[in-house]
């Protein structure tokens, strides 16, 4: 009730239908499963031990010669059980809820334009078009299968698209809705760096590297901060051990360890989160693993070709 009271004015009025909001409130209600279930397992050992009581079931279970931790092995066995299965669903399954909950609510908040869009049925909240679609993707906005009917000019169905596939954005500043056809700022990207050998007399043996790189993409325009990206980091590498540590700004950390052969290179990455995701991840974990192949050039035989004498 809390968590709905909290959402009210995010849910009502964008068309949500019985089964998203259900997952919504399933995703929502995983945070209160390790809250909860230690107290129902306090309340039901109580209650259970509090009725053998009541009935002198205990009384009869000390003169048959039971002794109390004996009578207590089996609901300690069943605590330690339900203790592990808490563990792993808060280390496991809690941060991908708490993930895709978030998800939902920051689509929900945004209004993806793809989310009323029902498959099969045409959809005429946009004025001036008639949308009709057989399968769409909610989590990326894509649809397939479209048919649009453009009655803008107001004479008939005398425009229409078809189209195989497509995807419905909102601009960067998220005030008009586009079709993936708009023109998209400029990317500028800058990026500098060292390369420093431990040897100069044998460069290939180890080296320091430190780079950055800066991105932006509209945000002179559009106002969008996070249209900025700030990364800055360095690469060693000593023998066939290879390291390095970056920071995205205000995103994450990133650590890297790898081995680098002649022809196997392998490596592992794990991104610290330290932007409002920390809340709802725990990281990124990447394995990587590139094998080399020396395979040789395909000789390529030319025929001559004779040029005329004058």
């Amino acid at each position: 009730m809390q968590f709905l009271w909290k959402y009210i004015d995010d849910l009502v009025g964008k068309g949500l239908d019985f089964n998203q909001i259900a997952l919504l409130l399933f995703y929502a209600s995983a945070r209160f499963v390790p809250i909860a279930l230690p107290i129902a397992m306090l309340l039901a050992s109580v209650m259970v031990f509090g009725k053998l009581g009541e009935q002198y079931e205990l009384v009869a279970l000390k003169s048959a010669g039971i002794s109390l931790p004996r009578m207590l092995f089996p609901i300690t066995l069943l605590v330690i059980t339900v203790s592990y299965g808490s563990f792993l669903f808060s280390n496991y399954v809690m941060p991908i809820a708490n993930l895709k909950n978030g998800s939902m609510i920051y689509d929900i908040q945004k209004k993806k334009p793809s989310l009323n869009i029902k498959e099969g049925i045409f959809y005429k909240d946009i004025e001036g078009f008639s949308i009709k679609i057989n399968e769409k993707n909610t989590s990326n906005n894509t649809l397939k299968e479209i048919i649009i009917y453009d009655h803008t000019s107001k004479s008939g169905n005398d425009k229409v698209i078809i189209a195989e596939s497509g995807i419905m954005q909102l601009t960067p500043d998220e005030k008009f809705l586009t079709t993936g056809e708009s023109e998209l700022p400029m990317k500028l990207t800058a990026h500098a760096g060292f390369y420093l050998p431990y040897n100069k007399r044998h460069p290939d043996d180890g080296y320091f590297s430190p780079n950055i790189l800066f991105q932006q993409q509209g945000a002179a325009t559009t106002g969008n901060p996070n249209a900025r990206q700030l990364n800055f980091g360095f690469y060693t590498k000593k023998g066939p051990l290879v390291a390095g540590l970056w920071y995205r700004f205000e995103d994450a950390i990133i650590a890297i360890i790898g081995i680098q052969a002649e022809y196997i290179r392998f490596g592992y990455s794990y991104d610290i989160t330290t932007s409002q995701l920390s809340l709802a991840t725990g990281g990124a974990h990447e394995i990587s693993f590139a094998l080399n192949l020396d395979c040789k050039p395909k000789r390529v035989k030319f025929r001559p070709l004779n040029c005329p004498k004058f």
